[in-house]
């Protein structure tokens, strides 16, 4: 499976799969590269982070709006 384009779309780095699925960041680099075949359970990982983050960024919006953050920028 590619992960790498629903991994771009979702706007994640690497970096932030990793640190998020305990993953490292050269094992992903090398699935996506094709070298390595990830385990069912890693996948399963990189898909909820995935499928998590549209959710997550909302989340982000929300409190920036109820703290006064975008407000107070003007």
């Amino acid at each position: 499976m590619n992960i790498r384009e629903p991994r771009k779309a979702a706007r994640l780095t690497q970096i932030e799969v990793a640190q998020r699925t305990c993953i490292s960041r050269m094992r992903i680099s090398l699935a996506e590269c094709g070298y390595v075949n990830l385990t069912q359970d890693e996948l399963a990982a990189i898909q909820t982070v995935i499928a998590e983050e549209p959710t997550r960024r909302a989340n982000k919006i929300r409190e920036a709006f109820t703290d006064g953050e975008v407000l107070a920028r003007g």
